[in-house]
């Protein structure tokens, strides 16, 4: 059985190609939306929403799990090592799949960074009404940055209780939450941001499916910074960024 760990779009398709080849697979999210939307796609799926070695025994015992397809979001580093060391240490094999990177155009108001700290650090010094993009992962971090005490920070988030709770938990006002399921279109961000009265915009590099394309060229067009959070680079094995890259592997003799 093949488990294709899900946190992309991605992932529905991947298993949309097992199935068409014949091979038997299942999905795993970590978040109760992402169980949600799976379902809604008629996905087979288990969630489990705190990512732990002992979790990982459980699903791969239990399903004889001999291939796992890491199609978590391009940012998921921890969890994307715990799922390799975990497939090494148990002799299963380990497909990395990962979006390839977004081909955006040089322009003075993108600002590349290498971290979240120090995307705050330099959207301080762009504006005031500063769009975070980014999610609610290390929220926490940002919240507590003294650099930002005289901001005003927008967050826009996925409508999942859990995320809206832990944004209105750590001090944003609902004035300040937009719980929207995307990726959006450019004109679709470029209103958002005017109508947010946005000086800077705050995302990560995600890959075209995640929107990173069409976010800065909404703020580009406004004349608004975007200060965008470059990947780390990944040493994975077998990382892939194709779907036939994935089946070919999936199919090889040496995987299953």
């Amino acid at each position: 059985m093949i488990l294709v760990i899900s946190g992309t779009k991605e992932a529905k398709d991947i298993i949309s190609l097992c199935e068409a080849n014949k091979l038997s697979a299942l999905t795993m999210v970590i978040t109760k939306y992402g169980k949600e939307m799976a379902k809604k796609e008629g996905l087979d799926c288990i969630l489990v929403e705190h990512l732990t070695k002992e979790n990982l025994t459980a699903v791969a015992l239990e399903n004889n799990i001999t291939v796992v397809v890491d199609a978590g979001h391009p940012f998921s580093d921890n969890n994307s090592k715990l799922i390799e060391k975990f497939c090494t240490d148990n002799k299963i094999a380990y497909i990395r799949f990962e979006r390839k990177e977004t081909n955006l155009p040089d322009n003075k108001l993108i600002y590349w960074v290498d971290s979240m700290e120090e995307a705050i650090e330099t959207a301080t010094k762009l504006g005031n009404t500063i769009f975070l993009t980014t999610g609610s992962h290390q929220l926490e971090t940002l919240v507590d940055c003294k650099l930002i005490k005289n901001k005003r920070l927008i967050i826009r988030v996925l409508p999942e209780h859990s995320i809206i709770k832990k944004c209105q938990d750590i001090g944003f006002s609902t004035k300040d939450i937009v719980a929207v399921h995307g990726p959006f279109s450019t004109r679709f961000n470029r209103e958002m941001f005017k109508f947010y009265k946005t000086e800077v915009v705050v995302t990560k590099e995600s890959g075209v499916a995640s929107g990173t394309d069409t976010k800065v060229a909404a703020a580009v067009a406004l004349g608004i910074p975007v200060v965008v959070v470059r990947r780390k680079a990944k040493k994975a094995i077998n990382c892939v960024s194709t779907y036939e890259e994935v089946i070919k592997k999936l199919l090889s003799h040496s995987l299953l």
